[in-house]
């Protein structure tokens, strides 16, 4: 007898024994409805799973896959796959009496685009973290099973592909699929009621908001360069020409910077008209 078949009667020997002190073998589980999306353009071990009647989970040792139909991709014998290609197998798993067949859904992903810094004020709405996969091609892949973290939940947390801003400071948002990952610099800043504390003509980022806001004295006023907020920021005490009463400007500080895709405009704190 081969050595590797010794090892199967040793693995199986050992399975049975433990089904016989927690409970028969009942059911092998894999992936989402025994599906397993593998965006990993290296060799993956498939996820699977061994239940007994009561729905405890029992060790996974010794289950054997093999490829049975579908697009060829490589398929060892303990369940380490490698998509070379992107398409649809059928892999068989059978450990003792249970077998189960798995559709591997190959969508390998070769780059992830997206990430960078990212600028909140409190009280904004949900951010949405947009990127995309893409194969050695440059072509779009889906599905994707993804894992979204957070360095620091009490900074910001995230709800799906959105985050949400929780308190002031910096923290890393990071985003993996297969062998991929992206990052996202988080800056949440604290919205700035008045321009009374910035000296003159220092430079802010700002991002136009409601209600209206005037200095702290009362006797000033915003004022802006056009009313559309479509260009990147700058807070100054130098005069522009035009009033906006129905926007306040939130100053995100002076290592900020402003994403031109989120509406801005170009503001100055300036005399009010008399």
């Amino acid at each position: 007898m081969r050595s590797t078949d010794w090892r199967r009667v040793v693995a199986s020997g050992a399975l049975f024994a433990l089904a016989a002190c927690e409970g028969p073998l009942a059911r092998l589980v894999a992936g989402i409805a025994d599906t397993v999306v593998v965006n990993n353009e290296s060799p993956m071990q498939m996820p699977m799973h061994v239940f007994d009647a009561a729905g405890h989970a029992l060790p996974d040792t010794g289950i054997h896959f093999q490829w049975t139909s579908g697009v060829a991709v490589p398929v060892s014998d303990r369940g380490v796959v490698k998509c070379t290609q992107a398409g649809d197998a059928t892999v068989r798993a059978s450990l003792g009496p249970l077998t189960k067949s798995v559709v591997v859904r190959c969508r390998p992903v070769h780059d992830l685009l997206g990430g960078g810094p990212v600028n909140l004020v409190m009280g904004d709405p949900p951010y949405d973290l947009l990127f995309d996969a893409v194969d050695s091609a440059g072509r779009p892949v889906r599905p994707l099973n993804a894992l979204l973290s957070v360095d620091d939940s009490t900074i910001v947390t995230h709800e799906g592909w959105r985050i949400r801003a929780r308190a002031p400071g910096t923290t890393g948002v990071d985003l993996y699929v297969g062998d991929t990952w992206t990052r996202w610099w988080v800056h949440v800043y604290e919205p700035a009621r008045t321009f009374d504390r910035f000296a003159s003509g220092s430079t802010w980022p700002c991002r136009c908001a409601s209600p209206p806001v005037s200095s702290a004295a009362g006797k000033s006023r915003l004022r802006v360069k056009s009313s559309a907020c479509k260009s990147c920021p700058a807070a100054t005490r130098s005069g522009y020409r035009g009033w906006l009463s129905s926007a306040r400007i939130v100053c995100l500080g002076p290592r900020g910077t402003c994403p031109g895709s989120r509406g801005a405009t170009r503001a100055s704190r300036g005399r009010a008209r008399s």
